[in-house]
């Protein structure tokens, strides 16, 4: 799926689930629930993710509960206050 300009997901309970898809910017939010987030491997993001009750794992590799990473090109922003935050590569 490609979105021309940002994509802005909150929601209070539930999982969000981002897969394919192309955008200038990602900003998902979740109070109860997971966020994961499938990339393409041709594609350089950064991150910006965060959660209070969870985990964030970034390519398989556990980062404890944030993880900021400057250098991309696509900004990923992700913010859950119980819930992880999984952000994997297009298999």
């Amino acid at each position: 799926c490609t979105i021309t300009g940002d994509l802005d997901v909150g929601n209070s309970t539930g999982d969000i689930v981002v897969s394919n898809a192309t955008a200038l910017a990602f900003d998902l939010r979740s109070s109860t629930g997971s966020i994961t987030v499938t990339v393409f491997d041709e594609i350089e993001y950064a991150f910006d993710l965060e959660t209070t009750l969870g985990d964030v794992t970034v390519f398989g590799t556990d980062q404890g509960r944030r993880h900021v990473d400057t250098d991309g090109d696509v900004p990923i922003k992700a913010r859950v206050s119980t819930g992880s935050i999984t952000i994997r590569r297009d298999a």
